[in-house]
């Protein structure tokens, strides 16, 4: 997320990308704050634990919508 987990620069934008650097390299309380936020980040979202839940009961209603359609059809 820019300026809040890590920095982004349009492509191919040598300047934007030489800023954003120079901005990193001269700011250490900014590299932590964007390092703390981005493991937090990570930790909440891609934790293989709840994403395991979420996908069983992702599955689970697909199969139950499923389940409804195919009853409905005879």
């Amino acid at each position: 997320i820019d300026g809040e987990t890590g920095l982004t620069v349009k492509p191919r934008d040598s300047f934007a990308l030489a800023k954003a650097i120079e901005h990193l390299a001269t700011n250490k309380e900014f590299c932590h704050l964007l390092s703390e936020n981005a493991s937090a980040h990570v930790a909440q979202r891609y934790d293989a634990t709840k994403n395991t839940m979420r996908l069983l009961h992702r599955l689970k209603l697909e199969a139950q919508t499923s389940k409804r359609l195919k009853s409905t059809d005879t």
